[in-house]
């Protein structure tokens, strides 16, 4: 909607977004052990994720370089999703000496167990984001999340209620975050749990039908 009107000069007045609705059914908190248990990953790490398409502005690379910066051995980082610059995120996991403590998942075809079994979910976004479907995802997962403000990412988040926002393309900002969230256990819970609440109330199946309902109702009247 905001690049309707600054990019193309349209009449806000005249233009109602609507962001997908995400089935809260499917996406559930679930049971970590079993979810790691599923996917062959170790009960006892901590795992930091993330499940996008790995192109540049999804910001892989400060995570990465985050994720090397924070100071807890038993951190893992998982990431789920292939892409263009794959190849140039392996080479600097490689070039870190993070092998052994990355796992490269891939693209799946079921995302939900892998959420499930994140203790932390991270989209470092720089760029060409509206509402990502992986944060609505996460969310309804109960999963904590760190985040920047790119796009219309802060339209689903908000910074210390449902998410930590940091500022883009800052690997420094996303490891404290990241730290803060691993030595704070109550409060990964509370925004976790905010997140499920703010999610399925704004971004469920049913509130999408209302508004659509609502626009098109209007257009009658």
């Amino acid at each position: 909607r905001q690049a309707l009107i600054e990019n193309n000069h349209f009449d806000g007045d005249f233009i109602t977004a609507i962001p997908t609705g995400i089935d809260a059914e499917r996406f559930v908190p679930g049971d970590k052990n079993h979810a790691r248990e599923m996917l062959g990953l170790p009960a006892e790490d901590i795992i930091i994720g993330i499940v996008a398409t790995v192109r540049s502005w999804k910001g892989h690379q400060y995570l990465v370089d985050a994720f090397s910066k924070i100071d807890c051995s038993q951190a893992k980082l998982v990431i789920v999703g292939d892409g263009p610059v794959r190849e140039v995120v392996e080479k600097q996991i490689h070039e870190a000496g993070l092998d052994e403590r990355v796992v490269m998942a891939g693209q799946q075809q079921n995302v939900v167990p892998w959420l499930q079994a994140m203790d932390v979910f991270v989209l470092p976004s720089y760029a060409n984001e509206g509402v990502p479907q992986a944060i609505l995802q996460a969310m309804l997962c109960e999963r904590p999340i760190v985040t920047t403000d790119a796009g219309s990412i802060t339209e689903a988040v908000e910074h210390g209620r449902s998410a930590l926002v940091v500022e883009k393309k800052n690997s420094d900002a996303i490891a404290a975050a990241l730290e803060l969230l691993i030595r704070d256990p109550v409060l990964a819970e509370r925004l976790g749990k905010q997140a499920r609440l703010c999610a399925a109330v704004d971004y469920g199946f049913e509130n999408m039908l209302d508004k659509m309902e609502k626009v098109f109702y209007g257009l009658m009247e």
